[in-house]
């Protein structure tokens, strides 16, 4: 018992000398920020080649990365401006300044090389000739191009590995057209500028350092100015467990000297929704990482894996009262400066929802279908009995306009007439319309003493059924004019 006792002392005391040690090397590497300034982004290696970047999968059996090829060819994942790849217009796009991605493109042939039938090694060598002629399919629109390329000096941008995934969606407030989520963000970068500095300091593993307190210009480092755009506010949650608003910065295990920026918090932001559809209506919450900084900074974004494999557990775990969540999409673009040709990055990441409908049709189209059919069973009433029918046509129609005020906090106040609105419209039509045909089989009766007129023959069917069609077919309409835009891109 006394050794084991002596063999705990010996192990927290080696703990606690490596925690102080550590925790040493990190107060000097901080003063080092403050001593040497890089203020300028870091440079990539430059090497000779193409200008574009081939997607690569994981082998798990064989724990190692090969080129992505499918049925078609070898994926493509980014085009770097300026350089022959972007000169000949690789992706076949008109006009280039829309994307340098484009995930539809795949190369199916090299200097008539058919790529798919290829071994790794044999892929390889296709790529290596300082010129080549590609064969490209666009297996969305079927368009096949021939471009043949030569090799030049290639300056990549700045790689930014950017992991983003929410925790949790809290709340969704479509009347103010904003959503607040528990997210997490962190993108890192390689700035080898400070590797002997750091190893100088004595540091061998990673420090972390409050943002807050290490975001002054006294500390002289590259930070890419990288926010979220539709951001509107931070939410103070500490009350609930800690956040974190950190940088950390360290070496890898390639002994490259590395930055990362964590955030984790709690935020409200807005994007624009489209209620046409309301209650049936579908909603994109996106988030837009870009730069804020308003001029060119040549970096471009990585998605990790932990992006989509947290995207993964959000849609297994994460339930939202009154919504079904879609799967979730994210991607990098290239876009440009309006009127400019500098080109930036940017990463957007989507949650589809759609409104859990079935509420609204027990609490709102059922009985106002049936409000409609015992407004219009007054033409079984006697003609003479204008009052009882006048009574139940008005009291039918002011019911029909308490219903408005059911969905008042469900959606803003919008220009254009929603599913609901056209079929309470339509109801204020036919509860008037009774009226007035009650009035007139009244008329009628003190002329002719007949009990019933034709006109009140016919209404008793043709009205509760023409009704029930007419919303059918405003259900109809809304639905394809809703997907015809889809199909066309412009939702």
């Amino acid at each position: 018992m006394f050794y084991k006792l002596i063999r705990l002392l010996v192990v927290l005391v080696s703990l606690l000398y490596s925690f102080t040690l550590f925790a040493n090397e990190c107060v000097k590497f901080r003063e080092t920020l403050k001593q040497h300034a890089f203020w300028e982004p870091p440079q990539s290696e430059s090497y000779i080649g193409y200008g574009f970047v081939p997607s690569y999968k994981y082998d798990e059996e064989k724990d190692e990365w090969n080129l992505d090829l499918d049925e078609h060819g070898l994926k493509i994942q980014q085009i770097y401006v300026d350089t022959p790849a972007w000169d000949v217009a690789l992706l076949g796009e008109k006009d280039q300044q829309v994307n340098s991605r484009n995930s539809n493109i795949r190369i199916t042939h090299i200097n008539e090389q058919e790529l798919k039938i290829l071994s790794s090694k044999e892929l390889d060598a296709v790529l290596n000739p300082n010129e080549i002629t590609f064969t490209t399919l666009n297996i969305y629109s079927g368009e096949i191009l021939k471009k043949t390329i030569k090799k030049d000096e290639i300056d990549p941008p700045i790689d930014i590995d950017l992991s983003f995934w929410v925790d949790d969606l809290i709340d969704v407030n479509p009347k103010d057209m904003q959503y607040t989520v528990e997210y997490h963000i962190a993108y890192s970068w390689i700035d080898n500028r400070w590797l002997e500095l750091a190893k100088q300091d004595g540091l061998k593993g990673t420090c972390g350092f409050d943002f807050t307190e290490i975001d002054g210009i006294e500390y002289q480092y590259w930070l890419p100015d990288i926010g979220i755009r539709n951001k509107v506010s931070v939410i103070d949650m500490s009350y609930d467990g800690p956040e974190r608003n950190l940088l950390v910065a360290g070496l890898t295990t390639d002994n490259d000297f590395f930055f990362e920026r964590v955030i984790h918090e709690t935020a409200i932001f807005n994007n624009p929704l489209d209620f046409s559809q309301f209650p049936f209506d579908r909603h994109d919450l996106q988030f837009q990482i870009e730069t804020f900084s308003g001029y060119y900074e040549d970096f471009t974004f990585i998605p990790t894996y932990e992006t989509e494999e947290q995207s993964y557990e959000f849609n297994q775990y994460v339930i939202v009262p009154e919504w079904n969540i879609g799967e979730i999409t994210f991607f990098s673009s290239t876009s440009f400066w309006m009127g400019e040709d500098e080109p930036y990055d940017g990463f957007y990441y989507t949650i589809p929802i759609e409104r859990q409908y079935l509420y609204y049709i027990y609490k709102l189209f059922i009985p106002i279908v049936l409000i409609m059919v015992i407004c219009w069973s007054v033409f079984w009433i006697h003609s003479k009995e204008i009052e009882t029918r006048l009574t139940v046509t008005v009291v039918s129609f002011l019911t029909l306009i308490a219903y408005n005020y059911v969905i008042v906090d469900d959606i803003p106040k919008i220009d254009n007439l929603t599913i609901f609105d056209s079929t309470i419209l339509l109801a204020y039509l036919y509860a008037a319309l009774s009226s007035m045909i009650s009035i007139f089989s009244f008329q009628h009766f003190n002329k002719t003493s007949i009990a019933f007129s034709n006109l009140d023959l016919y209404a008793r069917f043709i009205g509760p059924l023409s009704f029930v069609v007419f919303v059918l077919v405003i259900f109809i309409y809304i639905f394809n004019k809703y997907y015809i835009a889809a199909s066309l891109g412009l939702l």
